[in-house]
């Protein structure tokens, strides 16, 4: 017992030790990092190690566990495949585009390819930098095999960073868009991890890693170390003048920069180390024949692209615009130079149709100027996108793309349409009965109209134009509602009209009309009498008598009208015979114009015909000349008469005038004569004597600002009229020459006279400068040749400047070149080298002389100032300056002062101060004060960019000589960068029922500042759910504390904060917002615990009942409510057929009309599920009472009772109340509440055998209903007698209406016989004598027929009763004939034909006042426009 309870107690101790003794290893290797050592400059995609090995996972295990790489620089990534660390590689698995066939850009300008990664979830693309914004850089697709909300995908990005700014995901599509301009130098490569979820939230992760391509966009930079102001021309061969060092920021060719010189100078450039380059000279300087200044170039290559001057564009364009106007101009500029900087716009895209967007708008492609190229229609089209793209001419081409919104403004172009009151089937207007008992208020009916604009356009406004009763409604203004606005009075008509306009709120506003009918009536039955006053048809038989009547009536007018014609006739020919009787003796006529033609009675026409009868005369003269006529042709003859003179004074004029042009006068006279000086005998050479000068009036008639020249009368000399400078009139010309022209007045001639001017040495030479300093180094190397001003002469020949002479001295000489133009520069001659000390200051005198008589000449002083020579270089105090400085020093902070000596004096000891080597870091946060030497900052330091800065400084003099000296500056740390809180992973949403420690984030935190300053602390606020838990080095796990439950908390703010322990500490906060994802863990509630609802009876079909609510407190789907019915039955029916809800709004509707008299109530039930999964549901009752209303009248039957029975039945419980009429003489009774009819006493003699009742019966509704019924009663003793009786009741056609038809049709008749046998009376008649004319026509009669028209009539002829000649269409008696005939022959007729000439007295004259033509733009040149 004891030994076993010992070795019991051993065996625990044992394992105590060993746990005790395997903890510590556990722990290191739970502690222990990884570590690798790899050689630089390692090839990309090198393998470091095989970090899955090391970390004791399988190979299929890291795509599960998401093992990847968190760093702040991407150095490393791990591959997937095989678990191995790698050098900046994804793997080897990296696809390739390759092209099948052929591509065509005219067949198809683009592709859109979609990359699927089957295995690995792994997505790899290659973009090139500088993209513009919004280009579709990958579309992910994933499928689920479920069907409904479940298969519906949603894309998101899991780990943002720098990913969320520089591209943008489509949640719905999964297509990934680049939001900002990509860089390849700020980053070549994004890892994005992007989640696809379903509806039913389940998700899968995919890794995308976009690799970007470098272009050749940024330009190589030139950064001057080291420049020397100037150098002695006498420096050796390789001396160094700069120091400067090139970089460009991309990367591999297009990094590479070469350096070259464009011009021929005697310098070159050295490869010194890594970028850096020596200008160098590379052979003897001369400094009168090298430029002072070297040009380096940079060509322009094509690494800008077009950049707009706005993000986006929107514009407003109204509707109706003219098709070709202008609505909006983007502009795009390019900094790069030539065909790189020439934008051109186009057209890539819009939510328009493709083969319809020419037919909207067009953008020119040189302004970008967008044209309308159609009348744009807000109704049809209220919006449209464009996407414009600017496009240089670079090789590459770059382009930018930009959005352009038009909105289409609306105008009111649209008219209000009227929905109700609408016109019937039959285009008749429709009615709307109102109770007469409608109070003030009533809604009577309602106007519905509609507009097609929108905004204060589609505003709609109600008017009443007109009212058969004004003051009886009033109209809605808004809402188109017509109610009473009185009671209905005793005057008042029962039918009413109104004419309601509607007016939209445009301008100017729009309206409709529409027509209301309304009734009073307190039911349809009352209206029909209403109703049918409108609605019933013509009667047949009264339209046929109507049209009877107007035929009977014109037929009798017409006739009348004729009767009337014929008497006018026949008396117009009574009265034409009395005036023949006064034309009875003789024919006679005028054989002078008795009667003045009076033409103004009509138009003459061109040419006229004219009948003259005469007894005798033979002769006849219509037209006469008179003295007082006078051709035109005199006049013309005249005229050409004088136009012959005219042409000959022309003539002789210009022959006077053209003489003088061939003869000229040539003088020749030096300059500066005195005033009056001869200059020739002008009267002697025109051939005249000095006395006709003045009589002849010889004159200068030369124009010019000054008279140089006069004449002298008394001499007839030519003489000057003022000082005559040859320089001032002809400044640089070998002949100088004046014209003048003289006039003699009396033969009008001018003559030429040339004078010559001759120049005289009147203008000795000139300086510009009668002193000059030249200042020369005492090093100058003789032979030297300095440039001296050159003198001015402005005489010509030997006048002019000559020669130049210089004073004697030892040291220089006079050399002259001759220049291409003529004239003769001097240049001092360096001919002894120079000595400052011997002689600092040389004084000479240039002299400068011409070769005219006598001899002038010019000079200037020269001083020639001797320079000292820079022969000692400076040397700084120490070689090496050291000085440490913190790196929150402000800027221009004075760090150390530099200083070195130069033994030389004056500006020789001047010492400049520069930077000999200094890196680029160093150059943007330090500067050197050239002129004192203080060093000091011009940037803000950093410790954590950089603690240790090496400089090198020189100290340069005048001459070029220089020295250096080395600066260290030592950066100090402060405290001054705060934590940094970087969220490695993170899940945006948690599920409320997550278990205790559920990772939420991954959070690594780091602090750039070293030592006590770069510790860091980090916590969350209290009070919340989570707690952070150290993970590894710097990463903490945010993890749930406890349970979640989102409908008390649906989302949480999380604050981290983290605290270095610097002084003073600094602290970074970072919010994490975590959603709590819904979980379907909550039913629906109703609002009420049952419902009860009420419907009149008659309702309406379709009529809303009653809404039910239920609330869930859930989220998203789990929160959507769906309501149904439970299934039932109604009286064998199903309940569908009586009620149906709105699966979404629990709104019940009755799908039929109920009826009281069926059935009462109505007991159903109605659940509310979610749509959650799984779904969750609840019940409510609903109690449904129908309300009776007076919708049943009364209903009558016979029934066999002792004479006839009447029972009437309701379902109301009031009493009915019969009456009977007429009262029949008190033969009949009805009882008030059976209906029974009796007889009320024995059948009479007197009373007839058919008695006929007529029976109402009302009920006690509101308001009550009644019904009637007609008995008819016939007594007789046996059924045949009653057949008889009853046939008899039928009553017979009017035979008045048959009667009257018959006697219009015989009147119309009768009346066209009469009417027609007159006018064939008329006919006859007419006939008749038409061939008794014939007959006196005839060639045997020898009648001519006159014509009274060609006649010309005066009132003499008519008293001397002279017969007038008779046209053909005169009638006259028998008795008359041979008196006419006698009197006829005697006649004879003569015919002339005058034609009258056209003369131009019309203006031609327009057709209309103005025209106005439309032509379009781009027309065809030549195009008839109008």
């Amino acid at each position: 017992m004891g030994t076993g309870a010992k070795q019991r107690s051993r065996t625990p101790r044992r394992w105590q030790v060993l746990f005790l003794f395997l903890l510590p290893l556990f722990c290191g290797a739970l502690s222990e990092q990884i570590r690798y050592s790899i050689p630089e400059e390692m090839a990309r995609g090198s393998v470091v190690g095989n970090l899955a090995k090391d970390l004791g996972l399988r190979v299929r295990d890291l795509s599960t566990r998401n093992l990847r790489v968190s760093a702040e620089k991407q150095y490393f990534a791990i591959n997937t495949e095989n678990g191995d660390l790698l050098d900046k590689s994804e793997g080897k698995n990296a696809p390739e585009l390759v092209l099948e066939r052929p591509l065509d850009r005219e067949q198809q300008s683009s592709h859109l390819l979609v990359l699927t990664a089957v295995d690995g979830g792994v997505y790899r693309v290659s973009l090139r930098e500088n993209l513009p914004s919004g280009t579709s850089v990958l579309k992910v697709t994933a499928t689920d095999q479920d069907e409904g909300i479940n298969a519906e995908i949603t894309y998101s990005f899991k780990i943002l960073g720098d990913v969320g700014s520089m591209f943008m995901l489509d949640h719905q599509s999964g297509e990934i868009k680049s939001q900002n301009p990509i860089d390849f130098e700020i980053s070549s490569s994004y890892t994005i991890i992007m989640e696809a979820k379903d509806g039913g939230g389940m998700a899968t992760k995919c890794k995308i890693i976009l690799e970007i391509l470098d272009e050749n966009d940024n330009a190589p930079e030139v950064v001057f170390t080291s420049v020397s102001s100037s150098i002695t021309e006498d420096a050796e061969r390789g001396t160094v003048i700069a120091l400067f060092k090139t970089h460009d920021k991309d990367s591999g060719e297009n990094g590479e920069v070469i350096c070259l010189i464009k011009e021929e100078v005697p310098f070159r450039i050295q490869s010194s180390a890594n970028n850096y380059y020596k200008l160098v000279t590379d052979g003897a300087l001369d400094r009168e024949l090298t430029p002072e200044s070297v040009t380096l170039y940079i060509r322009d290559i094509n690494d800008n692209a077009p950049v707009f001057q706005q993000s986006a564009y929107l514009v407003h364009v109204p509707e109706n615009n003219p098709p070709g106007a202008s609505i909006a101009q983007v502009s795009a500029s390019d900094p790069d130079l030539g065909p790189n900087g020439q934008v051109s716009y186009s057209i890539v895209a819009s939510d328009l149709e493709p083969r319809a967007l020419s037919s909207y708008v067009s953008v020119s492609a040189h302004s970008g100027v967008v044209f309308a190229q159609r009348a744009f229609d807000h109704e049809q089209l209220r919006a449209f996108e464009l996407t414009l793209q600017a496009r240089d001419q670079g090789s590459p081409a770059l382009s930018a793309n930009v959005s352009l919104r038009v909105l289409v403004g609306d105008r009111n172009d649209n008219a209000p349409r009227v929905l109700y009151p609408a016109l019937g089937p039959d285009g008749s207007a429709l009615f709307d009965t109102v109770p007469r008992a409608a109070q003030p208020g009533y809604l009577v009916t309602k106007v519905v109209a509609v507009d097609a604009d929108s905004g204060h356009n589609a505003w709609l406004s109600y008017h009443v134009l007109q009212a058969s009763e004004p003051g009886l409604f009033s109209l809605g203004l808004r809402t188109g509602e017509v109610r009473t606005a009185r009671a209905l009075g005793d005057r008042d008509s029962a039918r009413q009209r109104l004419l309601v306009a509607v007016r939209d709120g445009g301008q100017p506003p729009l309206s409709a009309t529409a027509t209301l009918h309304l009734i009073f009536a307190d039911s349809v039955q009352e209206a029909l009498p209403d109703l049918n006053d409108h609605h019933t048809p013509s009667d047949p038989q009264a339209e046929l008598q109507f049209y009877l009547v107007v035929a009977l009536a014109l037929i009798s007018v017409l006739f009348l009208l004729a009767v009337i014609l014929a008497i006018a006739v026949r008396l117009r020919r009574s009265s034409s015979l009395a005036t023949w009787r006064c034309f009875q003796h003789s024919l006679c006529t005028k054989t002078g114009p008795g009667v003045s033609p009076n033409y103004n009675e009509g138009t003459l026409p061109y040419s006229y015909n004219l009948h003259v009868a005469s007894d005798s005369q033979k002769t006849f003269n219509f037209l006469s000349m008179t003295p007082e006529m006078v051709l035109p042709q005199d006049l013309s003859n005249e005229a050409s008469l004088i136009d012959c003179k005219g042409l000959v004074l022309l003539g002789v004029l210009l022959g006077i005038l053209w003489e003088p042009g061939c003869t000229q006068i040539h003088y020749s006279v030096p300059e500066e004569l005195e005033k009056g000086s001869k200059v020739g005998n002008i009267a002697r050479d025109l051939g005249l004597e000095a006395r006709e000068l003045q009589e002849r009036g010889v004159r200068i008639v030369s124009g010019g600002r000054t008279q140089l020249f006069a004449l002298n009368p008394r001499s007839g000399s030519l003489v000057t009229a003022g000082r005559i400078d040859r320089e001032e009139l002809c400044m640089g010309a070998i002949k100088c020459q004046l014209n003048l022209e003289i006039l003699m007045e009396d033969k009008v001639k001018i003559y030429g006279v040339v004078v010559e001017v001759r120049d005289i040495n009147d203008n000795a030479p000139s300086f510009r400068e009668g002193e000059l300093e030249i200042k020369m180094s005492e090093h100058a190397a003789t032979g030297m040749r300095f440039p001296l001003p050159h003198a001015w002469d402005p005489d010509i020949g030997r006048n002019s400047l000559q020669s130049y002479e210089l004073s004697n001295n030892t040291h220089f000489s006079l050399a002259v070149q001759s220049g291409a133009d003529g004239n003769k520069y001097p240049e001092l001659v360096l001919e002894r080298a120079l000595d400052r000390e011997e002689k600092a200051v040389h004084h000479l005198v240039l002299l400068a002389s011409d070769s005219g008589d006598p001899v002038r000449t010019g000079s200037a002083r020269i001083r020639v100032t001797v320079l000292d020579a820079n022969d000692n270089a400076p040397a700084f105090a120490q070689p090496e300056y050291r000085v440490s400085v913190p790196e929150n020093a402000a800027v221009g902070t004075t760090l150390l002062l530099v200083n070195a000596t130069d033994p030389d004096e004056g500006a020789n000891a001047e010492v400049m101060y520069s930077f000999r080597y200094v890196d680029n870091k160093a150059a943007q946060l330090f500067e050197l004060n050239c002129n004192l030497g203080t060093i000091s900052t011009k940037g803000e330091l950093d410790h954590e960019e950089s603690g240790f800065y090496e400089m090198e400084v020189q100290a340069t003099d005048n001459a070029g000589y220089s020295a250096g000296a080395k600066v260290f500056i030592t950066v100090l740390d402060v405290n001054d960068n705060a934590p940094e809180v970087l969220v490695t992973s993170l899940s945006s949403s948690i599920m409320e029922n997550s278990p205790k420690g559920t990772l939420v984030a991954l959070l690594n935190v780091n602090d750039q500042d070293s030592g006590e300053n770069g510790q860091v602390v980090c916590f969350i606020q209290e009070n919340l759910p989570f707690k952070l838990q150290k993970s590894y080095g710097t990463y903490y796990s945010l993890v749930t504390d406890t349970l979640l439950d989102r409908e008390l908390v649906p989302s949480y703010n999380i604050t981290v904060t983290a605290t270095d322990k610097g002084r003073p500490p600094l602290s970074t906060k970072t919010h994490i917002l975590l959603n709590v994802a819904d979980t379907n863990d909550n039913p629906p509630a109703f609002s009420h615990a049952f419902y009860t609802a009420y419907v009149a009876e008659n309702n309406p079909r379709g009529a809303s009942i009653v809404s039910v609510t239920a609330y869930d407190p859930d989220y998203g789907e789990n929160a959507q409510v769906t309501y149904y019915l439970v299934e039932d039955t109604v009286q064998g029916a199903p309940l569908s057929s009586y009620i149906s809800i709105n699966s979404d709004t629990g709104v019940l509707y009755a799908l039929c009309s109920f009826d009281y008299e069926q059935f009462r109530d109505l007991q159903l039930h109605v659940m509310a599920q979610d749509s959650g999964d799984p779904p969750l549901s609840s019940n409510v009752s609903l109690s449904l009472f129908v309300l009776d209303q007076n919708d049943n009248a009364l209903r009558s039957c016979t029934l066999p009772s002792p004479l006839m029975v009447l029972p009437a039945w309701s379902w109301h419980p009031a009493p009915q109340s019969p009456a009977i009429w007429p009262a029949s003489h008190g033969l009949f009774t009805v009882g008030l509440h059976t209906g029974e009819v009796r007889t009320a006493r024995a059948l009479l003699d007197r009373d007839a055998l058919k008695q006929s009742l007529v029976v109402a019966v009302q009920d006690h509704g509101q308001p009550p209903l009644s019904a009637t019924v007609t008995l008819t009663v016939a007594v007789a003793d046996r059924i045949p007698d009653v057949l008889a009786d009853l046939s008899s009741l039928e009553s017979p056609a009017n035979p008045e209406d048959s009667g009257l038809t018959l006697y219009l049709v015989v009147a119309v008749a009768a009346v066209s016989c009469v009417f027609l046998a007159f006018v064939i009376m008329l006919l006859a008649l007419r006939l008749r004598r038409w061939h008794k004319l014939r007959l006196l026509q005839a060639p045997g009669s020898g009648f001519s027929g006159p014509n009274y028209a060609d006649t010309l009539i005066s009132q003499e002829s008519c008293g001397k009763s002279e017969p007038l000649l008779l046209s053909g269409d005169s009638v006259f008696s028998r008795d008359n004939h041979a008196l006419i005939q006698k009197q006829i022959t005697l006649s004879s007729s003569r015919s002339i034909t005058l034609h009258i000439g056209d003369i131009n007295n019309n203006v031609p004259v327009f057709h209309q006042a103005a025209y106005v033509a439309h032509v379009v733009k781009n027309n065809p040149p030549g195009a008839s426009i109008a």
